[in-house]
């Protein structure tokens, strides 16, 4: 059983992990000295913590420490829901966000999911089960929306996980919250004092032992006062023996948008203006030649999707986006004009486009970063070590700057590779 000071100061991040190759990655990282894994019941809609339980049930002969969290209830989740309500239960504290979105830390609904978890994870205990975001509170339409009632509900919770530490169904508990280090929006914000009196008034020995936050080199409040209190997050945290967990190390929020902290390896000597956007007027006579097949009488000109390519292929510098065209509107639209039955030849220069956009992508992530952290005094953070290592270099400062763990999603193995001299 890993202790909480036997930690290591890099956790595998399980947001997105669903695949092979994701489940390799984590092998991997557990062999170089990781043993802790971040996930959550909604992750991939559940996916994240099969995965993790198949990976550790199938043969890993060293312990590790699992954090999961609940408390969003989207797709599989809107269904357990939909169980607890036919028996009576679930109901109570329900915030509503929209029709396909709803939250809940009732320990009605914690129960269920720690339930679910535990079967997932193919394990008899979680060591730290976290409610996930519960400021969602403040974004219900209908109901009440005070600060009191906010921490009655935690309150609520705290009383019911400690409970479940003395059931040995779960080790620690604690909250995952992007307004814990928050000091701009105080009206909503989560007070980490507040917690701790609540915690303190359940149990002496309470085991609130565990917080997660948004912290990256540009995020950085959790390192610094605020006018509520004379000390930061991160210091009140140490003082109460609390860990401290970061999330989002290398996906940053700016004003101009969210910036990815890091530089990729992408295929210079491939990259030909020329020879590239000619591979794109290839695709458009394609398509151009189908629609007057399908005698649509629409003109390339008339499709949004191919006016934003033609425009932009060479610039998307947000990974969502990147799939969101590609996989969202591209593919769809041409299956949409082939009648499901792309010509293999066609999809050949389909493919061999999205490939060579896929390149300009990377490298337009790269400069981005490159030149947001030279031109705000952190390219040290770029010197005397080779590109790849930049993530590296954030966690190392993030450490040095009083964070206890940093949580980096590690779905490939040269990204293990990366971070595993800092485990």
């Amino acid at each position: 059983m890993v202790e909480l000071h036997e930690l290591s100061k890099i956790g595998f991040g399980a947001y997105r992990v669903s695949n092979n190759e994701h489940a390799n990655a984590l092998k991997y990282a557990i062999e170089c000295g990781c043993n802790l894994i971040d996930t959550a019941s909604g992750y991939m809609n559940g996916e994240s913590e099969n995965l993790i339980g198949k990976v550790l049930d199938e043969g890993s002969n060293k312990d590790v420490f699992i954090i999961t969290k609940a408390g969003y209830i989207s797709n599989n989740n809107l269904t357990i829901l939909q169980k607890l309500n036919k028996k009576g239960k679930g109901l109570s504290d329900l915030v509503n966000v929209t029709e396909d979105f709803k939250h809940s830390i009732h320990p009605e609904y914690l129960d269920a999911q720690i339930k679910i978890s535990l079967k997932r994870l193919k394990r008899k205990s979680i060591d730290g089960f976290l409610l996930h975001s519960p400021e969602y509170y403040f974004e219900q339409k209908d109901g009440p929306n005070s600060k009191e009632e906010y921490y009655n509900r935690i309150k609520k919770a705290f009383e019911f996980l400690e409970d479940e530490v003395k059931k040995k169904t779960i080790r620690y508990y604690g909250i995952s919250s992007n307004t814990l280090p928050s000091i701009q929006n105080e009206q909503n914000a989560t007070d980490l004092k507040t917690l701790i009196d609540i915690a303190s008034q359940i149990s002496s020995t309470n085991n609130f032992k565990l917080i997660q936050f948004p912290f990256n080199i540009i995020e950085r409040n959790a390192s610094v006062a605020s006018n509520k209190n004379e000390k930061s997050l991160m210091d009140i945290a140490k003082e109460n023996k609390i860990l401290t967990f970061a999330n989002r190390p290398l996906n940053a929020n700016t004003s101009d948008g969210l910036l990815r902290l890091a530089i990729y390896n992408y295929e210079k000597e491939d990259m030909n203006i020329n020879k590239d956007t000619q591979l794109l007027d290839g695709c458009l006579n394609i398509i151009e030649t189908q629609l007057k097949e399908f005698d649509s009488g629409c003109k390339i000109s008339d499709i949004s999707i191919l006016s934003l390519l033609k425009q932009n292929w060479m610039n998307i510098t947000s990974p969502d986006a990147f799939g969101k065209i590609f996989h969202g509107q591209f593919y769809p639209f041409l299956n949409l004009i082939f009648d499901n039955n792309i010509p293999g030849d066609a999809l050949k220069v389909f493919k061999r486009f999205e490939n060579s956009a896929w390149n300009y992508h990377l490298k337009a992530l790269s400069e981005k970063a490159i030149n947001y952290l030279k031109s705000n005094n952190l390219g040290y953070l770029l010197d005397n070590s080779p590109p790849q290592s930049l993530s590296n270099n954030l966690c190392n400062e993030y450490l040095k700057n009083g964070i206890d763990h940093v949580l980096v999603g590690m779905r490939k193995l040269n990204y293990v590779n990366e971070l595993k001299g800092i485990f």
